[in-house]
């Protein structure tokens, strides 16, 4: 009788295993594309729809006293500068250009929507010293901006003098912006991943770094802005959370921060 049973049980146990195996092999080969899949293949069409934007020559708007506006008939390009009034209440052409790699590039649509003349050129894997040439021949084009947003830095050291070449030849007539994770003292930390406990998921995959969680507490930081973890993988996620003197921000598809004057 006990051997009958043990018999059962061990039936049991295998029947069950190979359940198992053949709903996780299922699983594995029947699996949605990962979101490294989905994240390559919109970096790619942003990179695309870049390239045909940037590949339409700049039109020069024209100046007048009379009337702040832009006129309808004068916008005839996506990469047209913008027109802004000067505190004498002449238009002066206020432009923006944009040096990037793929952080840039993942925000390219966002931001091109809130700075529709803005000029981007941002590709995969850009190191800093490719700079100087995509800064070269957009000055070329004509469409080297009075603005310059630099995000690079994310994709390995540079030599801080390879930095200071590329603001010494935008020069100082214009205002430079560099965006990057590294420095002594922080406000702002861009993260792709969110840190250990606060905002991560459950699964390896969506778990937190304990370096970024490190970094809030040493440098109390203002802000940590991230994504990766999806607000509809759980309905009761926080897009935004206090933790201390930071606050935690799930930037998933899009988020606008305005920053307070200090």
């Amino acid at each position: 009788m006990k051997k009958n049973r043990k018999k059962v049980i061990t039936i049991l146990g295998i029947t069950g295993l190979l359940c198992c195996t053949i709903i996780g092999i299922y699983g594995i080969f029947n699996a949605p594309d990962s979101d490294q899949a989905e994240l390559e293949q919109q970096l790619m069409q942003n990179e695309r729809t870049l390239e045909e934007l940037n590949s339409m020559p700049p039109v020069e708007t024209k100046s007048s006293s009379a009337s702040n506006a832009v006129s309808p008939s004068a916008v005839t390009d996506t990469n047209e500068p913008q027109t802004t009034p000067d505190s004498d209440g002449e238009n002066s052409e206020r432009t923006i250009s944009v040096i990037g790699d793929s952080v840039f590039l993942g925000a390219s649509p966002a931001f091109q929507e809130l700075q529709e003349h803005a000029v981007i050129d941002a590709k995969i894997s850009r190191q800093v010293y490719q700079a100087m040439d995509v800064a070269k021949k957009l000055e070329k084009k004509g469409k080297l901006g009075d603005t310059i947003i630099i995000s690079l830095g994310t994709n390995g050291n540079f030599n801080p003098a390879t930095g200071q070449e590329l603001i010494d030849y935008l020069g100082p007539d214009r205002t430079i912006y560099w965006i990057n994770a590294y420095g002594k003292k922080l406000d702002i930390l861009l993260t792709h991943a969110p840190a250990y406990g606060l905002g991560d998921g459950p699964s390896i995959a969506h778990t937190g770094f304990k370096a970024f969680r490190r970094m809030i507490d040493s440098q109390n930081l203002r802000y940590l802005v991230h994504g990766h973890v999806h607000l509809n993988y759980d309905p009761l996620s926080k897009r935004v959370r206090q933790y201390r003197e930071t606050m935690i921000i799930n930037a998933y598809e899009r988020y606008i921060l305005e920053i307070p004057d200090p």
